[in-house]
């Protein structure tokens, strides 16, 4: 909490030691003392006026402590990247319904101060992007004679949305450059359409002929069934790399009119992901894109192939296009060494596993995960996951995902890795009053142990949780705990769910629950323990309800998450039943999971059939190219995607 003088972080979040912690915690542990110090000059020595103006407090200090950061380490890679940002506030600004970045004069402010995931990634994230995008516009100087004039200008006062747009326009009409030289409109009507109005356009990309295209936008709807005739409108900025001087220029989208653009022989537009928006291209795009990956996928910028992922994924979901469009744009993944599309595609596994997983269709979803996680795990195992990439950030942070996703898909090569160094750990580790946080016995570096264990006690056997249940009971470090529980929860017997579970309600005074449902989520399909628990032991789940109940929330949240069948919606309802207030706080959690049982019904059948697709491609792609006469890509592209790649 940023207070004026004595700022207050989390132990979990505040602790660091080399030797002691993983290196991702370092980094993060950066970025939260640089946000909160940042809050001192945005916040503090200036604070909004109201609450639906907080953007100007959060967006500021999300954007300026990652600028910090990066000068700390002398790089731009966390203020350059904008990939996860996007990913999380498109998500969350599809939903409908959801508040602009600003409120208007007559806007509910209670709305601004919920403290809910999905309002803080438009507080948060997305003002943060739509700052980062202005600066882009007025171009850098000018965008820090801004915000110094604006500190200045409000030093120890309130200021709101308008005074900020006001100082921004007065110093850059008084400035040479930026991207606004004649234009009809100001800087000030651009920021209108950004702050002012909720959600974001969907930029349509149809070739007319070699790099020639035409652009047209339109708000994105992401269940297009229940959209309304809608006149929003943006003024887009699309930036590009003039092949000329080499300097970043913009093609102005202002209205829904189709306009030409030359693409200049880049595959995507916006290929650094500069501005907010998704993006559809047409079928024989998506064509040469898919081909483009396949055969060099560094032509496409880091940035775009986390957003190619992101957009396709995100309109396959209510049948704006087809799953084949996605898994097509991903097959070259194998290859990918970059975090954040690897992160992307990480994130909708997380949609994607729940509703697969159990099913008959799960095995053809499992070997096309296999053969691009799987790969890439052989790839860092062969390596050595214990190699040290302290200094490569996103090389680190890459071999996380991949790591993590390898064992969640039971992939063999991870499972046997767990389960032999869990076993190592066990011989090492024996002494009654032995640390597992220490490195002296467990020799397993501090990010692999979560996946660890998890992996371990999900194929494991009860000795193996006892050995770590104990450990765990007297294990003083928070992240320790936290690795340790992630295994806790896996395990596939009942009466030890049943006493990790209660033994963590138990200690909820020192524990975040809320964290521990979320990191336990990504490893628990199909697990009913929890439910079983709560069903036979009504007492149990009363006096929860009277002690504990947001943490028993948390609780709920994650058994609906886990539920595959209506049978187990239904025995849920009956547990529920003599609680009214929790019936109505889960309601939409209860709709989200019959909407789960409803896709596993209606849809996974197709997008089994497409992973079955793309696995053959995948196997055919990689006999070609293995083979040394191998010289056309061009036929491979008539031959694998025929007209109805769409």
């Amino acid at each position: 909490m940023e207070n004026w003088g004595l700022i207050t972080i989390r132990q979990r979040d505040g602790l660091y030691k080399d030797g002691l912690f993983p290196i991702i915690q370092k980094h993060n542990l950066q970025e939260i003392i640089a946000h909160e110090v940042s809050h001192q000059w945005f916040g503090n020595l200036v604070t909004m006026k109201w609450w639906s103006d907080l953007w100007l407090n959060e967006g500021f200090a999300t954007l300026i402590s990652l600028k910090g950061v990066d000068f700390l380490e002398n790089t731009t890679w966390r203020y350059d990247d904008r990939a996860e940002l996007q990913c999380f506030a498109l998500r969350s600004d599809q939903i409908n319904g959801m508040i602009p970045v600003s409120g208007g004069e007559y806007s509910n402010p209670g709305r601004y101060t919920e403290v809910t995931s999905h309002l803080n990634h438009i507080i948060y994230k997305k003002s943060s992007i739509i700052i980062r995008m202005i600066e882009r516009i007025i171009e850098e100087d000018t965008f820090k004679k801004g915000l110094r004039r604006f500190l200045n200008s409000f030093l120890y006062k309130n200021a709101d949305h308008e005074d900020l747009f006001n100082v921004l326009v007065y110093v850059h009409d008084s400035s040479a450059g930026g991207h606004l030289s004649g234009q009809n409109f100001s800087l000030s009507d651009v920021m209108d359409t950004w702050i002012r109005q909720p959600h974001f356009p969907l930029v349509h990309v149809n070739r007319k002929e070699g790099s020639i295209v035409t652009l047209r936008q339109e708000k994105y709807e992401h269940v297009p069934y229940l959209a309304k005739v809608n006149d929003q409108v943006w003024k887009i900025p699309i930036f590009y790399d003039d092949p000329v001087s080499a300097k970043h220029k913009v093609f102005w989208l202002t209205d829904k009119q189709p306009h030409v653009f030359d693409m200049a022989g880049q595959y995507v537009v916006d290929p650094h992901q500069l501005t907010y928006m998704r993006i559809r291209y047409d079928i024989e795009m998506y064509s040469d894109i898919t081909m483009a990956l396949l055969h060099d996928y560094r032509v496409i910028p880091t940035n775009s192939r986390s957003r190619l992922i992101d957009d396709t994924f995100s309109m396959a979901e209510h049948d704006q296009m087809s799953y084949k469009v996605a898994f097509n744009v991903t097959m070259y993944m194998s290859k990918e060494t970059e975090y954040r599309p690897l992160q992307t595609f990480s994130a909708y596994m997380d949609y994607f596993l729940p509703r697969m997983y159990g099913l008959e269709f799960w095995s053809e979803y499992q070997e096309y995960l296999s053969l691009i996680i799987g790969k890439l795990f052989d790839q860092f195992n062969a390596q050595g996951l214990d190699a040290d990439m302290d200094i490569q950030h996103d090389l680190f942070s890459a071999r996380d995902i991949v790591v993590l996703r390898a064992c969640i898909i039971d992939y063999e090569p991870c499972i046997q890795m767990a389960t032999e160094r869990f076993q190592e750990v066990r011989r090492n580790c024996s002494g009654k009053f032995q640390l597992l946080s220490g490195s002296d016995c467990n020799k397993i570096p501090y990010y692999l142990r979560p996946w660890v264990y998890s992996a371990a006690i999900k194929h494991g056997t009860e000795d193996d949780f006892d050995f770590l249940f104990e450990k765990w009971n007297m294990e003083h470090y928070m992240m320790e705990r936290d690795s340790i529980f992630n295994g806790l929860c896996s395990t596939r017997f009942r009466e030890k769910s049943d006493l990790a579970w209660k033994r963590l309600m138990k200690n909820r005074a020192r524990e975040n629950i809320l964290l521990r449902c979320v990191a336990c989520s990504k490893t628990m399909f199909n697990d009913t323990l929890l439910l079983d628990m709560f069903e036979e032991q009504p007492e149990y789940m009363k006096e929860l309800v009277e002690t504990a109940a947001n943490d028993l929330s948390a609780v709920m949240i994650l058994i609906y998450r886990n539920m595959q069948f209506e049978k187990d919606v239904k025995r849920m309802d009956n547990v529920l039943k003599p609680y009214k207030d929790l019936i109505r706080f889960l309601a939409k959690y209860r709709s989200q999971a019959l909407g789960r049982i409803v896709w596993r019904q209606d849809v996974a059948p197709y997008f089994a059939g497409n992973a079955s697709e793309a696995i053959q491609i995948i196997k055919i792609y990689t006999h070609l190219t293995e083979n040394p006469n191998y010289r056309d890509p061009i036929h491979f592209s008539i031959v694998i995607f025929p007209s109805e790649f769409i």
